[in-house]
């Protein structure tokens, strides 16, 4: 992994279109979200340990605290102007990017058992729910992580093709269900019912990049690597905020990582925040 980003953003954006990945040191920018962030977490959870939620809420009452968290984070103008400072600080100005809000990911203690939660475990790409090839991914941890508590990326197969049902996913179809499905996990029933893309076969992994983290370090990476979130069965929940967002001159011009096998339908990107 890169740990520092060249001046000129298109510099860097082209290597993490051709696989590279970037962990970035923690910034003013990102250690103020983390503190906002995990804040309102603590509030709503009244909890100080966030890795200990799973003693003391169970899976209902967490769905449904969690329901207020993500609702929050992805329409609250605040936490959008928290997220525009990262952006900013990463090099762009008004009218270059255009961003999804931020997302909240809580990976529970044993939360691989839960059916309603299957999804979070597939092994996919980012593009494969329409988002286009120009996709670059932010991701940051809310507190400290080990390799065993963050996810598995799959480079051999950045650009080669992993058998999947991403034909499934229809952006315009999805939306029509209104706002709950892109903010995510809104009702009960999502993770039973709906079709999310998945690998439809098991690929043979010779090399697998794992990392842990330190609170509010950055990984960037490319939108079309093949990953996977890890399963947590070490008595601690994972908390962690990511966002999405596409250079639009990139997006336009058809500019960003090979499409190996990406058959999504629509296009997201009409959705995002122009900055």
């Amino acid at each position: 992994m890169i740990s520092s980003l060249p001046n000129d953003p298109k510099t860097w954006r082209d290597q993490l279109y051709q696989g590279k990945l970037y962990k970035l040191s923690p910034s003013p920018k990102t250690i103020n979200l983390v503190r906002e962030v995990n804040s309102f977490l603590q509030e709503i959870f009244a909890l100080d340990n966030l890795t200990q939620v799973h003693k003391k809420l169970d899976e209902d009452d967490f769905f449904q605290a969690m329901k207020t968290i993500r609702k929050n984070l992805y329409e609250g103008k605040k936490y959008r102007l928290l997220l525009t400072d990262v952006l900013v600080e990463l090099g762009y100005s008004e009218g270059e990017i255009a961003y999804e809000p931020l997302r909240l990911r809580a990976i529970r203690h044993n939360g691989h058992l839960n059916p309603r939660a299957k999804a979070v475990y597939y092994p996919h790409r980012d593009t494969w729910y329409s988002h286009g090839q120009s996709l670059i991914v932010g991701w940051i941890p809310l507190h400290d992580q080990t390799e065993e508590q963050t996810f598995e990326i799959y480079p051999e197969w950045y650009k080669e093709s992993v058998p999947n049902n991403s034909e499934v996913f229809d952006f315009d179809q999805w939306r029509e269900n209104g706002s709950d499905r892109k903010i995510g996990w809104q009702k009960k029933s999502t993770g039973l019912t709906a079709v999310y893309p998945e690998a439809t076969e098991t690929v043979p992994i010779k090399e697998i990049v794992k990392f842990g983290a330190k609170t509010g370090e950055q990984l960037l990476f490319s939108g079309a690597h093949f990953h996977k979130t890890r399963e947590q069965t070490n008595d601690l929940t994972r908390f962690s905020v990511d966002y999405r967002f596409v250079h639009l001159g990139d997006h336009q011009q058809g500019i960003g990582a090979p499409n190996a096998d990406n058959r999504s339908r629509g296009c997201a990107v009409k959705d995002y925040i122009r900055l």
